[in-house]
């Protein structure tokens, strides 16, 4: 080897170690160890409620859909509350909104384990969504493999070997896990935690169909409980090597929020007038209650105070409820319990007998519903569905009916005469017709809403039929009178039934009659009273307060009459002539 050659060898057998030695000492230690606080970096984002929930070791992307529980609970006095338990994605931050989400400057801790053994641990801040190691321990020297890592606000726990406690959670009380193989190479190696909430938050909506009256001076409360305090805990204990929670304690305090539009913070929507249920007065408490999940609540309890709802006075007044299946909670997790207070109606059965809403298939029940009963007295019931809108008739001249009512008459007068409850005369027969021999439910040109009346057929899901005693019962078009007993008949309210006219003033119908010409109305049932009790049961309409109802009645001297939900939502009582030919709403009603 000539001298040349020897002094190059000679020269990197000199320079290799430094070289080796330069590249590396940020991040291997002695043994070929990796530095944790010069060798790797923490960056930390922050998960929303109900982002990604992780029931045991199962993960499950949450659905928006997802309703966890529902029951029909009857309060009596004829008012059931509709209880619907279901993740809550209100109110959630954008993702942007998440990235730069600040935290409460807490000190934080993070431990290292392989294979379920604890190799160390360091304590730190979060800075800039990084977990930065900071103070007396700082650093841990891991050789290259597999390691669990879990970051904690150390002051939010008790600690006892691998086992975190907590007994007090807040929105900001979060924790984090993060799995990473760690290698020799390269240098700054990224372990991202993802924070999630220790807590599950819950929050109420109260909804009612006519809006709920403040009772006195005491705050409109909704308080839920646990039936079983057991069954609601007090503390939770997150296992660091299995990646797992467990719960223990007792406590009954589960939610609280304020049921009435009285406080800033509560809030009131209410729908449009032409909405297809009518208005609804829905009352949501904005903050939400932060509680220790509970595993399995399988009985609540919730309290109404200070609050009137339709005629039912609610102080300390309190019904249970069971979610079916249970409600399983989740750390992490965000709830709605939405409270609809409805009414119980009694409906006309597809067998022909009637019960109330919790006898239908729309409240837990096994019939199927095809009319709304307005008088129990009359076997009267009204079907589920306008029909559309059709002509009295074709305008042809002459006495339609067999019998003519002054306006008074029909609804003001001799007890006799008032409400002239022969809808079905008027329709099906002959005697019904002034000519006595035609007979309007089959004369589609000449009298088209009679008609259509006549020949209403409930739509029933498939499977089932008409059976029993309303099989061969006819449907037609109901007089003014019947109509009025719609009215009476599911007037919730307590509402006295007035008589008003247009010159102004009101008087009982004690102190009817009035004179005729001028135009009357109740106040007896409020119209999303009567669009409730065909909605919740699956009925379909798109009738409003400007529509009238046609009626089968015919009055002499003025014209015809039409029964509407009018000005005040009652019956209005037309006194202009009004044209034949002017299509109005037909709901078919029947005898049962």
């Amino acid at each position: 080897m000539n001298k040349q050659n020897f002094l190059y060898v000679i020269l990197g057998l000199l320079l290799l170690p430094l070289g080796t030695a330069c590249s590396n000492d940020e991040i291997v230690t002695d043994g070929g160890q990796v530095n944790v606080a010069t060798g790797m970096e923490f960056p930390v984002t922050f998960a929303d409620y109900n982002e990604e929930e992780q029931v045991g070791n199962t993960r499950a992307t949450a659905n928006e859909s997802d309703t966890i529980g529902h029951q029909i609970v009857d309060m009596g006095n004829g008012i059931v509350a509709d209880v619907t338990i279901r993740k809550d994605y209100e109110n959630l931050s954008s993702k942007s909104e998440q990235a730069t989400r600040a935290i409460a400057n807490d000190r934080y801790t993070m431990l290292a384990y392989q294979s379920g053994v604890l190799k160390g641990e360091v304590t730190g801040h979060i800075f800039g969504n990084t977990f930065t190691p900071s103070g007396a321990t700082t650093s841990i020297n891991l050789s290259p493999g597999n390691y669990d890592f879990v970051l904690y606000p150390t002051g939010s726990f008790t600690r006892s070997g691998n086992n975190l406690t907590t007994s007090s959670v807040s929105e900001q009380t979060m924790i984090g896990r993060a799995s990473y193989t760690v290698t020799s190479t390269p240098n700054k190696q990224k372990v991202p935690f993802v924070m999630k909430h220790i807590a599950a938050r819950v929050r109420i909506r109260f909804s009612t169909y006519i809006a709920a009256r403040q009772d006195g001076p005491a705050p409109n409360t909704i308080q839920l409980d646990a039936v079983n305090s057991a069954e609601l805990p007090n503390n939770a204990t997150y296992d660091a090597v299995a990646g797992t929670w467990s719960y223990d304690g007792a406590k009954n305090n589960f939610a609280k929020g304020y049921a009435y539009n009285v406080y800033p913070e509560t809030k009131m929507i209410e729908s449009s007038e032409t909405s297809p249920i009518g208005s609804i007065y829905q009352y949501t408490y904005p903050n939400y209650s932060y509680v220790i999940p509970a595993p399995h609540l399988t009985k609540l309890k919730a309290t109404l105070n200070g609050l009137t709802i339709y005629k039912e006075t609610f102080n300390n007044k309190s019904f249970t409820f069971t979610p079916s299946p249970a409600l399983d909670m989740v750390a992490n997790g965000s709830y709605l319990v939405n409270i609809t207070m409805r009414y119980n109606f009694v409906y006309l059965m597809h067998d022909g007998t009637t019960g109330l809403l919790t006898e239908t298939t729309y409240g837990g029940g096994t019939k199927t519903p095809i009319g709304l009963v307005v008088s129990q007295s009359k076997r009267l019931a009204v079907a589920l569905t306008e029909i559309g809108s059709y002509k009295w008739s074709d305008g042809i001249s002459g006495q339609a009916n067999s019998q003519t009512f002054q306006s008074y008459q029909l609804l003001f007068s001799d007890q006799t005469k008032v409400n002239d409850p022969s809808g079905y005369k008027w329709t099906w027969e002959p005697s019904g017709s002034y000519d006595g021999v035609t007979i309007k439910a089959n004369d589609q040109t000449h009298y088209p809403a009679f008609y259509a009346a006549a020949h209403y057929t409930p739509t029933l899901p498939s499977g089932v039929n008409l059976t029993g005693s309303i099989v061969g019962k006819k449907w037609y078009l109901p007089s003014l009178g019947e109509i009025m007993y719609l009215c009476t008949g599911i007037d919730k309210t307590g509402t006295a039934w007035q008589r008003r006219f247009s010159t102004g003033g009101s008087m009982l119908m004690a102190d009817w009659p009035l004179v005729v010409g001028t135009s009357y109305y109740g106040d007896g049932i409020p119209l999303d009273m009567f669009l409730l009790a065909i909605k919740q049961v699956g009925g379909n309409t798109t009738f409003d307060r400007y529509k009238n109802i046609l009626s089968s009645s015919e009055t002499s001297g003025i014209g015809l009459s039409l029964g509407g939900f009018g000005y005040g939502n009652g019956i209005t009582l037309h006194d202009g002539m009004i044209d034949r030919c002017v299509e109005n709403y037909v709901w078919p009603f029947v005898n049962y």
